[in-house]
Formats: C-alpha cells, structure tokens, sequence
C-alpha cells in the first residue's frame, strides 16, 4: 500500500475499466487506456478485454493483431478469448476464417465450450450449411463430456432454430425433442418459454399444448413470461381461440395489471382480424385493473381502426388530440406507418378539431 486505505489496481481492476472506457468513451479512449496501463499489470484479461473492445466495433484486423501478441505472450489459451474472435469472424462474415481459426484451436488443443459451437452452428447456418450443422451436431453428442451436462439443451434449441430457419421442420423437432431430454426440472423451468416458441415456429402446437398442461401441474411456476411465452406462441399458431383461453386464465390471476404487455398482444392479434370489438374491450378492462395503456396499447388501437376509417373512436378511447397527434409521428417516424398513412391520420384529426369547434 502506497497509502493508507489505497492498494494498487490489480489487472482485474484494469480489465474492467478498459471495458468501461470502451463502452463510454469509444475504441480510442480505450486504447490510450491500454497503453497507460503498467506491462506487469497487463495479465491474460487485460488482453482479453482489449480483445473485446475491437470485437465489439468489428474490428478484425486490430482484433487479429492483439490475439498475435496474446499468443506470443502466452495468454491465447482461454476459450473465452478464442471465442472472441471466432465470434467476430461470424459476426463480419468472414467464414472461411472461422473453418481457418477452427482448425487452429484444434491443433492447440484449445476447450471448446457452449458459446464455441453456438458460433459454429450459427456460421453453418448463415452459410445454409447443413451437413456442417450435422457434424457439429454429432460431435457433440459423441463427446459425453459437453451431452452429458444438462445446461448445454440450449446449444441442441440453437440447432434446431437453425433448421426451423432453412426451412427444415422435421429435423428441428428432432433435435428439438433431443434438447428436451437433456433438462434437469430446474432448467426446464428456465427452457420452457424457448421451447414453446421454437414449436409453435415449426407448426407443432400439439407440443405447445403438451408442454403447456406440463407447466400448469406446477401452479407455483405460472409466471407472467411463461403466459406470455405460450399466449404469442398460439397467436403465432393462429390459433386465437386458444390465446384467449389463455389469456383469461392469466386475467383471472391478475386482481391488478402491473403492465400492459400480455394484453398488448391480445389487441394486436384482435387488430389484425379486425376485431375491434374486443380489442377495445381489453384495452377497458385493462384500465380498470390499474393497468397503464402504453404506445404499444394505443398505437395497435389506432392500427386496427385505420383499415375501418375509424379514428374518431380511437379518439374516444385515447380522448387527447395532442397525444393522438404526437403517437402519430412517433408512428411514422419509427416506418410503423407510411408517410400515406400518416398524412391520412392527421388529416382524420383536422376534421375532428372542426366538427368539435363546429358543436
């Protein structure tokens, strides 16, 4: 201690900043950070974190320099690190150096993890590759030491968005049904809003429904983010039948609406088959469960009554012209809605300031 109370910054201390610096002040004040920092201090993560602020700019030649000096260094052994670049090579397309870099930490040895064939997957994928997705796919399940453990169904629930993605729903829920088998009961509770979804994207609301009544049988789970997980994968089933059964079971749930996003959904899919009747009746009983309608709320109101020429009654239920006026640009500035559209919108306003004026 120089001081009392005062202990020099480790490199941990430094790692942290420079990510810090990165993220606040830009990839040259993070680098004018790295160069200040003392050579005995600048340990594996200093570089790691270097490393990362070039990655997270894409930056591959720089990116590709630090990994240079970490290998010369010594400091290139660490998954997280090599996963860095690999990871900035897909994220740039730079796919031929993923096969490249991949070959590399072979030959070194070096681990491979979860986020390492996350990368792999997604790479093949962009690329359309499915006899690469395949053997990635098998090397995993022939090494027990990445099939075994229970946390890696999420690398199986990648596979299988990938080939929902290419168009290739069988061999999604196969793997699918495979990421299943892998989860312990307390990962299922955490998997379960990205399994109903994945099914419901490849058409299978038999096992949407399955996994629901497997859910419900655990009355303590029956939280907000599953409901809503399970509510937009019916809709996205177009089945809303089925959303609106389960909708109203999370109603009856809710004495109160802490927020407005379960709801919103149900409007939204009502917007769209034109059902305003009971959108707006959503929107009421929203309001009168303490729930706050949000521009989410209003803007799938004013959507569904464009197609009806109805925008007096969305007036109605928003009842503030100015607020009507500022949703509406918020609208059109977002390309939520063309500029045809919009002039429509303001135009429905003018003619109600008139009517109003004229009563």
């Amino acid at each position: 201690m120089s001081e009392k109370g005062y202990s020099e910054p480790g490199s941990a201390d430094f790692s942290l900043r420079l990510n810090l610096i990165a993220k606040a002040k830009g990839i040259e004040e993070a680098k004018s950070y790295f160069d200040i920092i003392p050579k005995y201090s600048r340990a594996a993560e200093c570089y790691s974190s270097h490393l990362n602020c070039y990655a997270q700019v894409r930056d591959v030649d720089k990116a590709e320099k630090i990994m240079l000096q970490m290998k010369h260094l010594g400091f290139a052994r660490s998954t997280l690190a090599r996963n860095t670049l690999l990871n900035l090579y897909y994220q740039t397309q730079n796919f031929d150096k993923v096969e490249i870099f991949l070959l590399e930490m072979k030959e070194e040895g070096i681990q491979f993890n979860r986020f390492t064939f996350v990368t792999l997957i997604n790479t093949y994928a962009a690329k359309s590759d499915i006899e690469g997705i395949g053997k990635l796919l098998a090397q995993l399940e022939d090494n027990p030491s990445y099939s075994q453990h229970a946390d890696w169904w999420s690398v199986y629930s990648v596979v299988a968005n990938c080939y929902g993605k290419l168009g290739l729903r069988d061999k999604a829920f196969n793997v699918l049904k495979k990421s299943e088998e892998r989860l312990s009961s307390t990962i299922w509770k955490e998997a379960f809003p990205y399994l109903v979804t994945q099914y419901a994207t490849i058409g299978k609301k038999e096992e949407v429904m399955r996994l629901w009544n497997i859910y419900k049988m655990d009355g303590k789970l029956l939280k907000r983010d599953y409901y809503s997980a399970v509510i937009s994968s019916f809709l996205k089933l177009d089945d809303i039948e089925l959303a609106k059964s389960i909708f109203e079971e999370w109603e009856s749930r809710n004495r109160y609406f802490k927020n407005s996003v379960i709801p919103n959904m149900m409007i939204a899919a009502y917007n769209r088959k034109g059902n305003m009747e009971e959108a707006e009746a959503i929107v009421n009983r929203t309001i009168m469960k303490g729930g706050k309608p949000n521009l989410w709320t209003w803007s799938g109101l004013l959507l569904g009554y464009i197609p009806q020429r109805n925008f007096p009654m969305y007036l109605k239920f928003n009842g503030d012209m100015e607020e009507a006026e500022d949703l509406i640009r918020l609208l059109s500035s977002k390309n939520i809605v063309s500029l045809d559209v919009h002039n429509k919108l303001m135009s429905w306003i003018k003619d109600v300031v008139e009517l109003n004026d004229d009563n």
